[in-house]
């Protein structure tokens, strides 16, 4: 009788063996690829909430504690100026100013916003990766109150694709004491 040595795989084997690891492969790669998108859409989106508390807890700190807004302040406009006339005699002004930055090997200019005291100390309260889009001064004062609305809008700029664009907006208010 004639026996048949079967020490190894036969084609079908090797095709359903080659069908079924390009499964797995293509499962895990597209695992792997969301994962890294959502990652780097949640280090976009914290960089803009960083940006943005920065900003904000900066403008109603010094809001609450001012004296009055100085005439110069620039309301209802995009970007508006904030002068602030501090009870001790010193100004602080919120302004937006554009910046040239280089992201991704290529240069991009953005709109940041600075702090300027009356000594002349600049701080930057904006990082290099977001862009101010708005920053909305509105005078809501009547006889007894000094208030100001402020809407601001952060982006993030991102140097590869808009998918991992993040954005906020926040819509405020402070009242001189």
């Amino acid at each position: 009788m004639l026996r048949l040595n079967k020490k190894g795989f036969t084609l079908v084997e090797y095709v359903i063996y080659i069908g079924v690891s390009a499964i797995v492969l293509t499962s895990l790669v597209t695992f792997t690829w969301g994962i890294i998108n959502d990652q780097i859409y949640q280090q976009s989106q914290s960089t803009v909430d960083d940006a943005v508390n920065m900003v904000i807890d900066n403008v109603i700190y010094d809001i609450q504690k001012a004296d009055n807004f100085d005439i110069t302040t620039q309301f209802d406009i995009d970007p508006g100026t904030l002068v602030l006339n501090m009870v001790d005699g010193s100004v602080i002004t919120y302004e937006i100013f554009q910046q040239d930055v280089l992201i991704g090997g290529r240069l991009v200019s953005t709109n940041t916003l600075k702090k300027t005291l009356s000594t002349g100390e600049e701080y930057v309260l904006t990082a290099d990766r977001v862009n101010v889009d708005d920053f909305i001064l509105d005078d809501m004062s009547n006889d007894s109150v000094s208030t100001i609305r402020v809407t601001l809008t952060i982006k993030t700029i991102n140097d590869k694709s808009q998918a991992y664009a993040a954005q906020q907006q926040v819509i405020t208010s402070a009242t001189i004491r």
